[in-house]
């Protein structure tokens, strides 16, 4: 069979900017395992070693995690106005109703000094809004809630801010005028308050401050996280692309151009993905060893198009992990897509930008709208976020992966009980079929 270009949208291109990802359990018995099967996560022979790649801890924008939970506190739950001119004495019903509510104010001072001692801007902008001169009064807006939920959020610096963002940001603070303000369209939550203060009259000082001070964070963060440069990929001619999918089951439009880097002094770098748990306690968490079963193998990666073409697949041994993303993007895209939606995005972005920062510096990671849900990290981590300010974001399926798997799932069961070179073929011939009829149906619209 002559399966031709049939893994390549004739409108996204050969490496598409937007990328929607997914493992899908689709496996057959471990004991039809060989060792043949070579994922993109195994080390080959031009494989790098970095050993100057070590855990770097506290690059969120406020490294204080008692701070941030402090902070979150006073500003989520019920309005603090409800309070205004009422007075509560100690012990009765009404104080220990209320108890919260007052706990959460007597805090506001010591949270405006706090916030004073990492940036007097920031100290000051929260008092503005929040302040017990304020909160008693009026409700505080929502785009001010918004904004300093995020800056409170337990992912790092990066997922608000990425590198791109940053050059974005540094520009507009050099010359703040309204017409450049669109151009922190991502990042949200900065992006509405700006907008808010210009629209009203003025963009205060204190906006200002902080927004340098975001820069200036978020830059610290990156030159951390930035300890070696990023390998420049050979010439497209070194890597001649050889037909050995059906034993390798790693089947991609694009061969591969580099290997896997070996980061030795990062925690289970060559154990099992324990979803989220090496990176902090508050984060999410997704247990993918639960997702097959023992008996079987961990099934397949996927990659998707915005157009519901699939991109390739590769088989994965054990089980799903963050490390199946990065290490198919790593050796397949020469620059890394501007775009990578994945149902625990919140926990890859971390773990690409530890190993490669410069290749994933200007990737915006993100959750599909489906998932978002399900999930309690920052509103950064969503792409429904970033649809609001950016229409053309509004054209990415981010369901692409779910509405192929809902067709995978027909040649779940017959896979199970295959060889591994038959399950391959089969999986091969499915994704062949499915494209074909994608490809046709946006020829017949066009």
């Amino acid at each position: 069979m002559d399966f031709g270009q049939d893994m390549i949208c004739s409108i996204c291109g050969p490496t598409p900017d937007a990328t929607i990802w997914d493992g899908v359990t689709v496996a057959y018995s471990r004991r039809n395992l060989l060792p043949s099967l070579t994922p993109p996560t195994i080390q080959g022979e031009r494989s790098i070693q970095r050993s100057n790649v070590c855990p770097v801890k506290h690059i969120q924008l406020i490294p204080n995690r008692n701070l941030r939970l402090l902070l979150r506190f006073v500003i989520k739950g019920p309005q603090l106005s409800t309070l205004s001119n009422q007075v509560f004495s100690e012990g009765t019903v009404e104080y220990d109703r209320n108890k919260k509510l007052v706990e959460r104010i007597t805090k506001i001072p010591d949270l405006v000094e706090k916030l004073s001692e990492i940036n007097i801007s920031l100290g000051r902008l929260f008092n503005t809004h929040f302040g017990l001169a304020v909160v008693l009064q009026r409700d505080p807006l929502d785009i001010y809630i918004k904004f300093f939920t995020q800056i409170s959020s337990d992912e790092n610096a990066l997922q608000m801010i990425t590198h791109g963002s940053l050059m974005d940001l540094r520009r507009f603070i050099r010359n703040p005028l309204d017409s450049k303000a669109s151009a922190l369209r991502f990042i949200p939550s900065l992006y509405q308050v700006v907008k808010h203060e210009i629209k009203t009259g003025k963009l205060s000082a204190d906006v200002l401050g902080v927004c340098e001070w975001l820069y200036l964070r978020s830059k610290v963060v990156f030159d951390l996280l930035r300890v070696h440069e990023m390998s420049q990929a050979p010439p497209l001619d070194k890597y001649i692309p050889q037909d050995e999918w059906l034993k390798t089951g790693c089947c991609y439009a694009m061969p591969a151009i580099r290997d896997r880097s070996y980061y030795p002094n990062l925690p289970y770098e060559n154990g099992l993905d324990l979803g989220g748990a090496d990176i902090d306690e508050d984060v999410c968490h997704k247990y993918y060893s639960t997702y097959s079963k023992k008996r079987l193998t961990g099934g397949i990666m996927c990659v998707w198009c915005t157009h519901s073409v699939c991109y390739g697949f590769h088989c994965i041994r054990a089980a799903e992990g963050r490390n199946d993303v990065f290490s198919a993007i790593y050796t397949r895209w020469r620059k890394a897509p501007k775009v990578v939606v994945y149902d625990f995005a919140c926990a890859l972005q971390p773990y690409c930008m530890s190993r490669e920062p410069d290749f994933f510096k200007d990737t915006l990671f993100a959750i599909d709208i489906f998932h978002s849900s399900e999930h309690k990290c920052g509103e950064a981590c969503f792409l429904s976020t970033y649809c609001a300010d950016n229409p053309e974001l509004l054209k990415l399926n981010s369901s692409a992966a779910e509405c192929g798997n809902s067709g995978i799932a027909k040649i779940r069961k017959a896979v199970s009980y295959m060889t591994q070179e038959r399950a391959v073929m089969y999986m091969r011939v499915f994704f062949s079929i499915w494209n074909r009829q994608q490809i046709q149906k946006m020829e017949g619209r066009q």
